[in-house]
């Protein structure tokens, strides 16, 4: 199915509408059945037959599995509007959990098909002095100075900012050292979020939650924020390390998502 005329065609078939050259014909809740976002456009099944290259209307959005409305008036047709959004709002990517120390941490080849990108982020540095250890992300293996960020930290008894440009990853937060082994020894808590990570017509932003014991003393608050200005190429891998080059211990985790 392939035209507007194969539309009309099928629905004169279930003697649901009889059609004319030139009619307009509106199809509720087709179903997406594949994403292409480097051409923003979409796989559509009405009748079991699928059609490719659907354009969607203006900010219209979808995802594989969502149910839409088509119109077809004229030569090509269009997507209109989400009628019926997938159920699997939150889809896991991949995990990675350390069994024996290793670094960095690596997510390839992410898929293409959701609106933006999430990561919870359990870790703990080898390093053995000093109280903390930052946690870094770089996007598709770019260690260029092209990462810009504004942090806030919060610790209980003062808050501080800070910001920098031309840097070769992204912070996203403060995890204990292992010399943090005293009553508070545990993991740092995040949430990573990248929007749109699948877009090509503008720069990545991020933004970061983070919350760790150091030595004993907190608990500490990261807020982060950010943009790569490199390029403007969908995200297809993110690479997690430690500022101070060190493994992450064992028990440390990282979980990616896909958000619809």
């Amino acid at each position: 199915m392939s035209s507007s005329d194969d539309v009309r065609q099928f629905l004169d078939s279930l003697n649901e509408s009889t059609t004319s050259p030139g009619d307009s014909v509106y199809i509720r809740s087709a179903a997406v059945t594949a994403v292409n976002r480097t051409a923003n456009t979409y796989t559509v099944t009405i009748g079991g037959a699928s059609i490719a290259g659907v354009p969607a209307y203006q900010s219209v959005w979808a995802n594989v599995g969502d149910a839409v409305d088509v119109l077809f008036d004229g030569p090509a047709p269009r997507i209109m509007g989400v009628v019926g959004a997938n159920s699997s709002a939150r889809v896991k990517i991949g995990e990675v959990v350390i069994s024996t120390p290793i670094a960095p941490i690596v997510f390839s080849n992410i898929p293409q098909t959701f609106k933006s990108l999430e990561a919870f982020t359990n870790c703990k540095s080898a390093m053995t002095t000093g109280p903390s250890d930052g946690l870094r992300v770089q996007l598709n293996g770019d260690t260029t100075a092209s990462y810009s960020y504004q942090e806030l930290v919060v610790n209980g008894t003062s808050i501080a900012n800070s910001g920098r440009a031309s840097l070769n990853s992204w912070p996203c937060g403060e995890m204990p050292s292992s010399q943090a082994s005293g009553a508070y020894p545990g993991l740092s808590a995040g949430r990573f979020v990248i929007p749109d990570y699948a877009q090509t017509f503008g720069c990545k932003i991020y933004i970061n939650h983070a919350s760790s014991v150091l030595l004993g003393t907190g608990p500490w608050i990261f807020q982060e924020g950010g943009y790569y200005g490199a390029n403007t190429n969908a995200i297809t891998q993110l690479t997690f390390f430690t500022s101070n080059g060190q493994n992450f211990v064992a028990g440390s985790r990282i979980s990616l998502y896909g958000i619809n």
